[in-house]
């Protein structure tokens, strides 16, 4: 179960279980959270996206990227603290997304994150959504 490859990205581990089905992953480490409710479409982040959590959150976020089609919805209601390498897990997600045809669309982002992305900018490249 645990051997799942997509292209580059290889997830033993960073996806450490199966919760309710095929379609719900889950992996805590570091002070984060990720939970996949609907594989390769939506991710929900929970805790700190920093330098400690970033590996984790990269080979979630870039395997839900490569496992679906569309637009790959993450929820940052639960995100807490994002600092520089955070950041830059996001935009190497959203490279990723462009260069497969997807978009990735940031919802829920807590007022100081949209407020940090608004201030770097990083809004007119990020989608965000309510």
């Amino acid at each position: 179960m645990n051997n799942h490859s997509t292209g580059n990205v290889s997830a033993p581990s960073v996806v450490s279980s199966y919760v309710t089905s095929p379609q719900q992953w889950l992996y805590g480490g570091g002070g984060m959270q990720t939970a996949t409710v609907v594989f390769g479409q939506q991710v929900v982040l929970t805790g700190q996206v920093t330098a400690v959590t970033a590996a984790g959150v990269r080979g979630v976020l870039h395997a839900a990227v490569l496992d679906g089609t569309g637009t790959l919805v993450v929820d940052m209601s639960g995100v807490d603290s994002l600092d520089a390498v955070g950041l830059g897990v996001l935009m190497g997600t959203h490279r990723l997304a462009d260069s497969n045809g997807r978009q990735l669309q940031l919802t829920n982002c807590p007022d100081r994150i949209a407020r940090l992305l608004k201030a770097m900018r990083l809004h007119r490249v990020l989608q965000l959504a309510a």
